[in-house]
């Protein structure tokens, strides 16, 4: 028989740039799992040294939702997963907080790099900066702030660089879906028909911005060789109040 598994679903609540806190509770959970299965290892490969204090059952993530900050950590973990979940302990993190060369290292851990190494020491110069308006090709000023950074920290988190299929933690379902809460800045259209007793029909329409995006785990080969010649309406989604909305390709899943 089957030894049943305890199921966990995560949610990550819009924070701005408090959105590097949630990454670094993601980051110790996937530390902490990782010692648990350890312990766990040893105890059933030495039961007369087991330790009373480890629990023995098993716990499976199987979905991760997100909003805003909250969203962008999701993702990312779901990024991380593809080359490896690389943990950065607290005590490493402290001995080597000098090093110059740490922070390379520490760049490895997707969390780190996209929430505390970002793309500069200071960001306030890029956030105010120019380069997004020199690049317009439109008259229009897409956002208050240059948020070309996001998309520079976006592209290193879902870089290509590994490509290799990990070996997924014991811990994690290897159908792990996603679900991102999005605002649909052009919205959607939702129609209440009202018949009167007189016969007169109305219509009353109401535009909805509520939007999410759903995402599953799939292996690489998959993703690789992926039907691409669907045709997809275009959306376009805002994922941060202060920046420029980005346009993802696909249909409404809520309208």
């Amino acid at each position: 028989m089957a030894k049943k598994k305890l199921k966990i679903g995560l949610t990550m609540a819009g924070a701005v740039s408090a959105g590097a806190y949630t990454a670094g509770v993601m980051d110790y959970l996937f530390e902490t799992l990782d010692k648990w299965e350890k312990a766990k290892a040893f105890n059933r490969a030495h039961p007369d040294k087991a330790d009373p204090s480890v629990p023995m059952h098993d716990v499976e993530i199987c979905v991760m939702g997100g909003a805003s900050a909250g969203g962008m950590t999701t993702a990312i973990t779901m990024a991380a997963l593809r080359d490896g979940l690389r943990p950065i302990p607290y005590e490493e993190y402290k001995q080597r907080a000098n090093d110059p060369e740490a922070k390379k290292d520490f760049a490895k851990n997707r969390f780190f790099d996209s929430w505390v190494n970002l793309i500069a020491d200071d960001m306030m110069p890029e956030l105010l900066g120019t380069q997004d308006i020199q690049e317009l090709k439109e008259k229009n000023v897409a956002s208050l702030l240059n948020s070309n950074f996001v998309a520079q920290i976006a592209d290193r988190a879902f870089s290509d660089d590994n490509l290799e299929q990990p070996i997924l933690p014991p811990y994690v379902n290897e159908g792990l879906e996603l679900i991102l809460t999005l605002t649909n800045l052009e919205g959607y259209e939702i129609q209440f028909p009202f018949r009167g007793q007189s016969g007169t029909n109305l219509t009353y329409i109401s535009t909805t911005h509520r939007d999410f995006a759903h995402f599953k785990r799939v292996l690489i080969s998959t993703i690789l060789h992926r039907d691409k010649s669907r045709s997809d309406t275009t959306t376009k989604i805002l994922f941060v109040g202060s920046v420029k909305p980005l346009w993802l390709q696909g249909p409404s899943l809520l309208g």
